[in-house]
């Protein structure tokens, strides 16, 4: 492999100490960020160091940079990579740093020019929670490197019948397909996609991947509440107007005496606004716009926060703050709504905000692309702006940011410490959404612009209410629930779990949770209680290996034990390109005074830190002894005493 290729010919033990002998050497790793480490490390087996599964090579070399004192001429930074950068970012703010505090930096390709053949499949669906009978979709992305002219099939089992579809690349790096799916009863159902594989390929545990559906036969039902109408909640009741999954009733106040009520596949007859705690009950959403303050009073928000609270109802803040408190009828409603807030709200306002997606986004199913489950960093960062977006002062302690908005100054992509946009809250039993601006409503304005733009705003609501019900708490008569945040997780990335009781305190029932792995490992988590509840437990597995993984759950309580199946998929980028791309690493060197080593000439290390020390060195100069204030006193001091005894000797 390159890092043994590395460790054998250019950082051997005796190299190391050789180079320590004339400098001091600060070993530097990195995949996602650089990290300290020990020469013993080189040492071991690529297995166990060289494990990681992304390379940011130019923000380690910008972060490395950054912790190190600004060079008087004798540092320098040596880089061992095969110049893919996996996030795509640019050299240059590095090669622009480095020439500024004057640290060259020399570089090394690694890897051959060639690739082996190989072909992986990536594959989520659209929708992870299916009505029975309805119509969903699985996209299915197949990658390939060094196989631009074969063809091969991929065969989908799972459905009534299997499905084939022909690949065909025809130069391209990848196909995305679309196949559809359908259910007729109620249930978890498993869907296996393989792709066949092609003469010469040498790795095949990439070619099948197993996803998961959730089907029920139930609508779910949502209330959408607004009390300002505006392009947002438009937007938005028409987009779940296009998934059958919901039984939508929009109330809006058009003005103080008039409110329009629209249904769209529930009962006509349906209540007016609720007002009790049975009235709320009747809805598995309720979605809040603005001014609610018009449509509610201070009883009908605390029978709200009370559905929410003890029956596990979900709500959506889907405008930010939903009341206006500087009116009487606002700070009652803050007062009995404050509780459900994920936020505490500050001062002011920002305007036009870029949105990038934090960690906990990257593993949600609202955020889908389409075309590419790989872009969904860029595919958030991509769209428009939030138009405004209110202060938030703080967190609160139990709520999780979906995404923030970029910081000032900040580049694309995700990252950064910006203000929360998108934030979700566990409230006892229930369970809060917050958008917390406004101007979402124009992600649906791009999808004729930007091909993979398209659908982007549907898929997000639709599946953020689906989320929202079917990641709820109990189904009727259900006495324990096993929820999972996901159905479809990569390989090495964490998945969170929940185990939550209806009645029965966990602190006296003997509660036994274990994973069993593909290969038939057992695993036991470390479950821990949410929020100092008796009645919830949560933890978090990182899986390791490809497969289906099922979590078992038993309890004196439950009848049979509960069971519940998610699938590890693997997406390996460094090896699907793992030829050498010397130009980035070219720059670097040339922008910033370093040089380009050959990976046969090993010794030209140390000769070029050589040469770079003797540059920097200052050769002698002579100096004059005349060129001295003192002695011209001295001399002058002399003439004229020389003059003096000549004066008064007669010799004048």
């Amino acid at each position: 492999s390159r890092y043994d290729f590395v460790m054998r010919r250019w950082l051997s033990p005796g190299q190391i100490t050789e180079l320590e002998r004339h400098y001091d050497v600060k070993l530097i790793g990195f995949d996602e960020s650089p990290r300290r480490i020990k020469a013993q490390r080189l040492t071991e087996s690529s297995d166990t160091v060289a494990i990681g599964k992304v390379s940011n090579i130019a923000a380690s070399i910008h972060d490395a940079l950054v912790d190190t004192i600004e060079s008087t001429g004798g540092t320098s930074l040596v880089v061992f990579s095969d110049g893919r950068d996996t996030a795509d970012e640019s050299f240059h703010a590095a090669a622009e740093l480095a020439k500024n505090r004057s640290i060259p930096i020399h570089t090394l390709a690694l890897g051959g020019p060639s690739l082996q053949r190989d072909l992986a499949v990536v594959a989520l669906p659209l929708q992870e929670y299916l009505l029975a009978g309805e119509e969903g979709q699985i996209a299915v992305r197949v990658l390939q490197t060094n196989a631009n002219e074969v063809t091969s099939t991929l065969h989908m089992h799972g459905g009534d019948e299997p499905l084939t579809r022909q690949v065909e690349f025809d130069g391209r790096d990848s196909v995305t397909m679309i196949l559809p799916v359908k259910q007729t009863r109620p249930g978890l159902h498993e869907y296996r996609l393989a792709l066949d594989a092609v003469p010469g390929e040498v790795e095949t545990r990439n070619n099948e991947q197993t996803i998961f559906m959730e089907v029920t036969s139930k609508r779910m039902r949502v209330l959408l509440l607004e009390g300002q109408p505006y392009w947002d909640t438009k937007f938005l009741a028409q987009s779940l107007r296009k998934d059958d999954r919901f039984e939508l009733i929009q109330m809006t106040q058009i003005t103080r005496k008039r409110t329009e009520k629209l249904v769209s596949r529930g009962d006509a007859d349906a209540r007016q606004v609720p007002v009790t705690l049975e009235e709320w009950k009747a809805y598995d959403v309720v979605i809040l716009g603005r001014h609610v303050e018009h449509m509610l009073d201070d009883q009908a928000a605390s029978a709200l926060s009370e559905y929410v609270a003890t029956y596990g109802g979900r709500v959506v803040f889907a405008r930010g703050r939903p009341y206006d408190q500087r009116t009487a009828a606002g700070r009652k409603l803050e007062r009995a709504l404050g509780v459900l807030e994920p936020v505490v709200w500050g001062r002011g306002q920002l305007r036009d905000q870029k949105m990038v997606l934090a960690p906990a986004g990257r593993f949600h199913p609202s955020f889908v692309s389409p075309e590419n489950e790989a872009a969904r960093d860029d595919l958030v960062s991509g769209m428009p702006a939030l138009s405004v977006l209110p202060v938030v002062e703080r967190e609160k302690a139990s709520s999780k940011v979906l995404a923030r908005v970029r910081p000032e100054g900040a580049s694309g992509g995700a990252g950064g410490r910006g203000q929360p946009a998108v934030v979700t809250m566990r409230y006892h039993r229930g369970m809060i959404v917050a958008i917390l601006g406004e101007g979402l409503w124009r992600w649906s304005l791009t999808a004729g612009q930007v091909k993979h733009h398209e659908g982007v705003f549907d898929h997000f609501w639709s599946n953020m209410i689906r989320w929202l019900v079917m990641g709820g708490e109990f189904q009727p008569d259900e006495k324990l629930t096993l929820r999972l945040s996901r159905r479809s997780v990569k390989v090495r990335e964490p998945l969170s779990f929940d185990v939550s009781s209806r009645s029965v305190d966990f602190e006296s029932e003997d509660l036994k949770v274990q994973i069993v792995g593909p290969d038939g490992q057992h695993y036991q988590p470390d479950l821990r209680a949410v929020g100092g509840s008796a009645v919830r437990r949560s933890a978090t597995f990182t899986p390791q290996t490809v497969g289906v993984y099922e979590i078992i759950v038993d309890a004196p309580i439950l009848p049979a034990p509960t069971h519940a199946k998610f699938s590890v998929y693997d997406l390996d980028m460094e090896r699907l390109r793992s030829t050498a791309n010397a130009a980035p690493l070219r720059f670097l060197s040339d922008h910033s005074g370093g040089r380009h080593l050959d990976a046969d000439e090993p010794d030209a290390l140390l000769d070029t830190l050589d040469r770079q020390q003797a540059s920097m060195m200052v050769p002698p100069r002579p100096r004059y002894v005349w060129d001295r204030g003192w002695l011209l006193v001295l001399l002058l001091c002399w003439s004229g005493a020389e003059w003096l005894i000549r004066k008064q000797g007669g010799m004048l």
